[in-house]
This record gives structure tokens, sequence and C-alpha cells, in this order.
């Protein structure tokens, strides 16, 4: 990625929002390495694991990956120091395998809905046998635990027997009379892991035993008696032995950590990307934005596409809605020359392309409509803004030239470039000239271009050239607002008259400078104006005519769906019913059954009738389902035949039944109605039939 362009495009904008969407320590260190990538299969996978992932937020879902620690750069610490783990550094990494496992199975239940990330997270493979020991010797908030090994728990108990006894003694000499007078106060303590009296300073020689303290003000000594010394002593061992233990078994961890470290680090590569995909995910959320189709012809088209950190300021600031954006670059319109008053936003469009273009092969979401496509650029190389060079004595001018110099050596086929204020900062005539000629450059070396400029001969070269095409930024002149909409096909005016009489400007000098602009004026410039008067206009209708068709678009989906559900509520309604008719058969001839038997004795004249009802019972138990019913009842429907249309709640009589179609025209009354075979139904209900 270039640098440059980056920088100007202010890609680290994105990367921040990202950031505030990570979900782990881990996940931010990828944040920081991505870049836009040149690897086409590459950025298709990437863009559906953000799919997949945004699925799943959509859902209400998120992947198990809250608080992952950096398993990897403590591993290496331990291992550049030559030092065990401390048991809280074990208990991350436990924490961290337990993580990788879970997400292994979480994603393998979830595989039918987001198949590219689950084959992903069954690459992750964790020690088993590393696991187990962490489970045995390490516990929750960090600390080796008693079952780590049989030494250690029997130095534990040890320790606990002994601070009993020591407990019991120190209660009996604060309750013993022997004590009692020279104590400050009737309780005792723990100095530096010993048991000590608080005696009065002045009476200490009358308590045998160890000064380990005084109190800060000087009227308290805090000894140790003599009768529990052997008890600490003991006390003090055991928690020697029992820390050389823990050390003990903490080296055995290390070492079976150490060995499996490999296999830990690419578990945490993978968990480090799922959940950097997570992150992504929540940003195309936040932003509502949405994977491109990848272009293969070079065709690069951006359908209202907004720009990413516009959209997200307007979100943080509950700001106005960032007015969209339609560009069309590809093999037969390879330059756009964007023309335009000040503040109207023609910087913003070659700042949106730009930034698309990067968010895009980085693996991101970016915020477009359906039917966006881009293709894949080797490079992305952008002048935009001051170039101005303090350190290096360099005028606006000079840093611009010096900039696109350079891009023009590295500009060729499946590069983007982008030109802000082309030709400015110099003599008109001559900055126009080199404006045309970079131009040119551009256009013979195959590049993809847009750039802004105010200078009018670029405008009639742009028209004069068929793979260049004029664009201008909208500009209300009622209220001298910028709109900020993009108009493909007709130049802009710099409107420096208008506004200057505006703002003040006296009207004699406005009217000498219109006229000193009349006489110097190409005739061109007048057809132009009636050009960009007559696009205007047909812009202004195309996006009302894209309004309404959008609107029908969707109120067409809207139906789609209401007719699905509604199909798949009659399904069910229908399984319903066939299930709940097929109850009330079965438990029919179940309950008929004792009293058909018992009839089987009834007197000869009889036996005929007993049969006949038997077979009533069991003809109308065995019933077809509704299906087959419905399907025996339309093979067998004809014309004249009177039906039953549940959704009109009438009675039509059948006028043509169409058999291959599935469909049937129906008369009600004198009006033809051509229907849907399953909305006719071979039940009429009674009041219909009165």
């Amino acid at each position: 990625m270039d640098a440059h362009a980056a920088a100007v495009l202010e890609f680290d904008r994105v990367r921040a929002a990202l950031t505030r969407h990570a979900p782990s320590e881990i996940a931010r260190a990828v944040i920081e390495r991505m870049a836009p990538s040149t690897d086409r299969k590459g950025v298709e996978a990437s863009l559906r694991q953000v799919d997949e992932a945004r699925g799943f937020i959509d859902g209400g879902e998120a992947m198990p990956l809250r608080g992952v620690r950096d398993v990897v750069a403590l591993i290496a610490r331990v291992r550049e120091r030559s030092r065990p783990f401390e048991a809280y550094e074990a208990y991350d990494i436990a924490t961290f395998l337990r993580t990788a496992a879970q997400v292994r199975v979480w994603m393998r239940e979830r595989s039918s809905r987001a198949p590219t990330l689950a084959e992903i997270s069954e690459r992750i493979e964790v020690p088993n046998t590393v696991v187990a020991m962490l489970e045995r010797c390490i516990e929750s908030p960090g600390v080796v635990a008693d079952r780590a090994s049989d030494e250690l728990q029997r130095l534990r108990q040890d320790i606990i027997r002994h601070e009993h006894r020591a407990r019991a003694v120190m209660d009996g000499l604060l309750d013993s009379p022997r004590f009692r007078p020279w104590l400050q106060e009737r309780s005792w303590s723990v100095r530096n892991g010993r048991y000590v009296l608080p005696v009065r300073l002045e009476m200490k020689g009358h308590v045998p035993g160890i000064l380990h303290d005084k109190s800060a003000s000087g009227s308290t000594a805090f000894v140790e008696p003599r009768e529990v010394v052997a008890i600490s002593n003991e006390v003090s061992e055991a928690r020697l032995d029992a820390t050389r233990e823990e050390t003990r078994v903490l080296w055995e961890l290390t070492r079976s950590i150490l060995t499996a470290s490999q296999m830990i680090a690419d578990a945490s590569s993978i968990i480090a990307w799922l959940a950097f995909t997570e992150a992504r995910a929540s940003l195309s959320r936040e932003m509502d934005a949405m994977a491109p189709r990848v272009a293969d012809d070079g065709h690069l088209l951006l359908r209202k596409a907004r720009h990413p950190l516009l959209v997200l300021q307007s979100i943080e600031r509950s700001g106005p809605v960032v007015e969209p954006l339609t560009i069309e670059l590809g093999p037969r319109r390879r330059l756009l020359v964007v023309t335009g008053p000040n503040t109207g936003g023609k910087t913003v469009v070659l700042k949106t392309l730009g930034l698309i273009q990067m968010m895009f092969q980085a693996g991101l979401h970016v915020p477009v409509a359906v039917g966006t496509e881009m293709p894949i650029m080797n490079e992305i190389l952008a002048d935009i803004g001051d170039e101005q060079s303090l350190q290096q004595n360099l005028s606006t001018f000079s840093g611009h030239v010096r900039q696109i110099a350079a891009i023009l050596g590295r500009a060729g086929p499946h590069t983007l470039v982008l030109l802000d204020e082309l030709g400015a900062g110099t003599d008109p005539t001559e900055g126009a000239a080199l404006g045309q000629a970079i131009l040119e450059r551009l256009r013979a070396s195959g590049t993809l271009a847009a750039v802004t400029t105010h200078l009018g001969s670029l405008k009639t070269y742009a028209f004069s050239r068929p793979e260049v095409e004029n664009a201008s930024m909208e500009f209300d002149e009622a209220t001298l607002a910028p709109t900020y909409r993009l108009i493909t096909g007709t130049p802009g005016r710099s409107m420096a008259l208008l506004i200057a009489s505006r703002h003040g400007m006296p009207g004699d000098v406005v009217a000498a400078a219109d006229a000193l602009l009349a006489e110097g004026r190409d005739p061109t410039h007048d057809l132009i104006d009636a050009l960009r008067m007559s696009r205007e206009a047909a812009e202004r209708d195309r996006r009302h005519s894209e309004d309404i068709l959008e609107a029908s678009r969707q109120a067409d989906v809207e139906a789609r769906v209401r007719l699905e559900e509604a199909g798949k509520e009659r399904g069910r309604l229908e399984s319903e019913a066939e299930s709940e008719t097929r109850r009330v058969l079965d438990e029919l001839e179940r309950a008929a059954a004792p009293h058909l038997n018992a009839l089987k004795n009834v007197p000869k004249a009889l036996v005929s009738d007993v049969e006949a009802l038997t077979r009533l019972v069991r003809d109308r138990a065995a019933l077809p389902s509704l299906a087959e019913r419905r399907r025996a009842f339309l093979a067998t429907l004809k014309k004249d035949d009177e039906v039953w249309v549940p959704r009109l709640g009438q009675l039509a009589r059948v006028k043509k039944v169409h058999r291959t179609e599935g469909r049937v025209t129906v008369l009600i009354g004198v009006m033809a109605m051509e229907l849907p075979a399953d909305d006719i139904s071979f039940v009429t209900p009674p009041k219909a039939r009165g």
C-alpha cells in the first residue's frame, strides 16, 4: 500500500474505528497490520468471512472471543528470560486454550451458516496434554492448586495444621494472667510471618520472646512469645517447602507449554483472525455496509457510495445523512474529470473513491448499494491536499508537481490514480497545458483515474476524448449551497462571479468582470453550459425515477416475503389439520374396535349389517391425506364445476382448467379471474352451500 495515499485518504482513521470493535488485544494487533491486498482470491475469501460474521451479529450472536490475551508474546517473554511461568500467566494460557477449543466447537455447530469461518476454526489444534496439566495444576484466579501434586497437598495441609496450633497457643496466651497485664490490647497479629503480641514498650521484658517490630508511636512492642517460636518455625519451613514444590510444578508446566508453543501460536493466529473478522463485521453493521462484487474486467462501479469516515461521523454526532455518490470507471471510461465550485465536495469524491477501494482490498465491507462492483488494483496513488514542504523549501505547486511526477512513474494498468485540483497553483494557461498533458499520459498508460480541476480547458479536453468523462458537483444557484451530488456527463462551473455578487461585490465590478469574461470566452463554452443544464435536468429526472423504482423494488421484495410467509403459514395449518384429523380418526377406530368385536356374536340375520358397519368405520378411518384429496380434486376438476375460493370468500364457476400451469380460470358473476390451483378449495362452508 502506498504510504502517501494511505495518509491523505486517512486509512488510519478506519483502523481506529475498527479498533473500537476489537474484542481482544490480539485482534487489535491484526488491525494494526491490516493493509489492502492485491490477491483476488484472498480478498474474496476475506469478504465472505465478514459476510458470515455479520450474519451472526445481525442474528444477535457473537463468537466467544472476548478478553483473549496475547499468549504468544507471553510465551516469548518467558523463553527469553529463562524463568518458569507465574501461576497467573499459566492461568492466562489455560483460559486461552479453553477459549480456542470452545470456538472450534461453537463454529462447528454453525458450519451450515458460516462454512468459511467453520473451515478456518477447524484448523485450531489444542495440545490436550498441556490443557489437562493446566486444568489439574492451576485454578482461578491464577494460583497453583493443591491437587497439582501429592507433595504440595501434604505440605499445605501441614501448614494449616501448624497454623491452627499457633493460633491456639496465641489465644491461650491472651487469656493467661501471666501476660494480660503487659498487653497494649487483647489481641494478637502476624508480622512478617511470625505470631506476635502487642506489648507495652516499657513492659516488654515481662514477655519472654523475640522482639520483631515497634509501632509508629513507639508505645507498643510486637513480641513473638517463646511458646510459639518453634511452631512458627515449623510453619515457615512448611511454607518454604511448599513454595519450592510450587516452583517445581510451574517448571514442569513451563516445559510442557514451551514444547507445544508452535501449536499454541498457530491457534492464537486463527483466534486473532476470527476476532479481527468479528470487528470487521461490527463495523459493517455500524456503517450499514456490504461486500461489493469483485469485478474481473477492470470495471469499477460504485452505487450510492458514502464516504466511510463521514458516515461514522454522522452516526457519532447524529448529523445529516451523507449524500451518496455513483461513480463509474472502466475500460471505456478510464478518466473522470470533476469540476465545480469550491466547497462543492469535489475532493470528497476522490476520497470516497480512494478510501472505499482501499477498504475493499483490505477485506472490509464498504458503505455502498447493491450492484457495486470493484476490481483489484495493484496500486492506489493519490495527490490530494497541500503538498507544501517547509523542510524542503518547496512551494505548494512544486510539492504537487513532485508528487504527480512520482505517480506518473508508477501509473499503469490496474492502477487507480486520484489527483486533486490538477493544474492549480500556477499560471492558468501553463497549468491547463500541463494538466492536459498529465491526463494524456494517464489515458495512454491504461490507468483508471479521477481528477478535480477548475480549469475550463480540461473540461473541453474531456469532451474530446471518448475515454474521458466530465462530471460536476451540483450547486443550488438559488441558495449558493452545494448539494454534494455528483452529476456525470457534464462539467461544472466555478460560479465565482455569482458567489462574489451574493457576498457584497459591487455590481459594476461583477458586470465588468462578466463582460471581460464574455470577450475571451470560447463559443464552445455556451454549448457546454447548455449541455450542462440539459444533463442536470435529466439527472434530476433520473434520480426521481430511481427513487420510484427503488420504492417499487422494495415493495416487491416485501410482498414476496409476505407471500412466502403466508405460504409457510398455510403449509403449517394444513399439516396441523392433517395431524388432528388423523388423530381423531385413529381414536375413533380404537374406540369402535371393542364394540365391533362384541357385535360378532349377533344373530345371523344381522351379520351382514355388522360387517357393513365394520367396513364403513375402517374405510372412514383410512381416508387419504389432505394433499392426496386436493390432488384428486384438481385432477377431476372440469368446466362449469362450482368451487369455493377461500381468499375471496365466494363460490365461483370453473371456466377453464390450465393443468400444466397449475392455474384455474373462474367466473364470479360475470367477471373472469385466473387463480393458482392452490387457491381453489374442495371444501365448501355450510353457509356458502345454503
